[in-house]
């Protein structure tokens, strides 16, 4: 009696692979792009002023961005939105560009959160009595509202 013959059909596999391939190169950043405070602050840029108040540089330390990535991190739904992406972009549902701006806008959003949140160390109480609360990353929310996704391709094909 002659043994069967069986042939594996790979092709689903190739596609899948060929899909996670995809678009290695993009990527997205997180941050503070070019944005300035208004003449009340001398127009400097936002991304300094949040590496003042993240680092300590002559204010006390509120590292707010430290802790935001430690959050993303330890978030059990970031985890699970990743494979999520993974997934959609084996199943040809997502792409990798896609997948990096929602990324991307998790990330944001706890930054967003973060300096919304922040209140140790506090403001000095002549600062609390002035604005009338302890929110030491806003005065005029400028910081809060520059908080950018820029996704974009990498390498030698970026434009």
């Amino acid at each position: 009696m002659a043994k069967p013959k069986f042939t594996k059909d790979t092709s689903e596999w190739n596609l899948i692979k060929r899909r996670l391939r995809k678009d290695k190169q993009s990527i997205s950043d997180v941050g503070f792009f070019g944005k300035r405070y208004g003449v009340e602050n001398n127009n400097l840029p936002v991304a300094y002023i949040a590496q003042i108040n993240n680092e300590g540089i002559s204010v006390p330390p509120r590292p707010f961005m430290y802790k935001s990535i430690s959050d993303v991190k330890k978030s059990k739904h970031y985890k699970e939105l990743v494979v999520r992406c993974i997934r959609d972009i084996a199943d040809g549902r997502m792409d990798r560009k896609e997948a990096n701006t929602m990324l991307g806008n998790y990330l944001k959003a706890v930054i967003e959160q973060n300096i919304e949140d922040w209140t140790n160390p506090s403001n000095s109480p002549k600062t609390i009595l002035l604005k009338g609360r302890n929110d030491p990353l806003i005065d005029t929310g400028t910081m809060l509202g520059s908080v950018e996704v820029k996704t974009k391709k990498t390498g030698r094909n970026s434009k």
